[in-house]
């Protein structure tokens, strides 16, 4: 807690700092480890769902897929892999909305490429030669892609940030 007094007002600012390793979302992930170290996968499932439904379309984890793979549930991690790029699109916009369009789609195609490649390991674990074969190809598609948005973005970021800058200085010299 923190007071501020000037003029005769007096501000008392709480400061609540969280911290992430006291989250929810922490511990149902946490536990979800643990159950699955005791061979417990349906409970580490539910863990894991527990934290997702916390998270909503900010999840953007595979361990809930590989976990469902791993429990021999392929076609619910596959439907997971498929939720995970369904709403890679729209959580890119939202984490980096702020940012310019060639660094949310840099951040789009780096996660498309994460995901593929977990979908890629889940098959080769089926062995599920096309499937993963196909993953593995869009993999490197979206590497690909991201590898040419990743210049791009750094210097649209880079201006981005000059003009702030600029725009600073000048609202700086009115104010004096």
């Amino acid at each position: 807690m923190s007071t501020l007094s000037a003029g005769g007002i007096t501000l008392t600012i709480e400061c609540c700092a969280v911290n992430p390793l006291e989250t929810e979302e922490y511990k149902l992930d946490r536990r979800a480890t643990g159950l699955r170290r005791a061979g417990d996968w349906d409970g580490a499932i539910a863990a894991l769902r527990q934290r997702k439904a916390l998270m909503g379309e900010q999840w953007m984890d595979d361990k809930l897929a590989k976990y469902l793979q791993r429990a021999g549930r392929f076609d619910e991690a596959m439907a997971e892999i498929q939720w995970l790029l369904d709403h890679s699109q729209a959580r890119a916009r939202r984490a980096l909305g702020h940012q310019p369009v060639s660094a949310q789609q840099a951040g789009h195609a780096t996660h498309c490429m994460l995901v593929h490649r977990a979908a890629a390991l889940i098959c080769q674990r089926e062995r599920r030669a096309d499937l993963q074969a196909h993953h593995e190809h869009l993999a490197e598609r979206y590497g690909a892609i991201r590898q040419r948005l990743a210049p791009i973005a750094r210097a649209e970021m880079k201006a981005a940030l000059a003009q702030r800058l600029k725009a600073d200085k000048i609202n700086r010299g009115e104010r004096r």
